[in-house]
C-alpha cells in the first residue's frame, strides 16, 4: 500500500516537472545520434579494411624484408610490394 502511494506520488511529480521530461528527451536523442555515428564509423572502417596497402622498397635488406613480412601478417596478406609509386 505504502509503496504504491509512493510510486504514484513520484510519477505525478515526475510528469508535472518539464525538466525531467526534457532531460529524458535530450538523453534519448543524444544516444540515438551517437549510435548512428558509431554505426557509420564502423561501416567506413569495414570498407577501409578491405583496401590493400602497397609498400615501395628503396633499399632491400633482411630487416626491411622481415618487417614487411610481419606487416603483411598483421594485415592478413593485404600488403603488396611495388617497384614505384605509380
Amino acid at each position: 500500500m505504502v509503496l504504491s502511494q509512493l510510486v504514484k506520488r513520484e510519477l505525478r511529480v515526475f510528469l508535472k516537472s518539464p525538466g525531467y521530461i526534457a532531460t529524458l528527451i535530450i538523453v534519448a536523442v543524444f544516444y540515438s545520434i551517437l549510435g548512428n555515428l558509431i554505426g557509420e564509423t564502423l561501416k567506413i572502417g569495414a570498407e577501409a579494411s578491405e583496401a590493400g596497402i602497397c609498400v615501395v622498397f628503396e633499399e632491400n635488406s633482411s630487416v626491411i624484408t622481415t618487417l614487411a613480412d610481419l606487416l603483411n601478417k598483421s594485415f592478413n596478406g593485404k600488403v603488396y610490394t611495388c617497384s614505384s609509386l605509380q
